[in-house]
């Protein structure tokens, strides 16, 4: 998808975090997240 300027795709910066072992173990995990940020950036 271009810019809104027309020059070139857009950019995204994507950030995971998970802050507890408990997160991770619920389905908050680093790799679910990041590839739900993957799907939305592409939509």
């Amino acid at each position: 998808m271009l810019s809104s300027d027309g020059r070139g795709p857009k950019r995204a910066v994507l950030y995971t975090r998970v802050s507890t072992a408990e997160q991770a173990r619920s389905g908050y995990s680093l790799t679910q997240q990041l590839e739900a940020l993957h799907e939305c950036a592409n939509q």
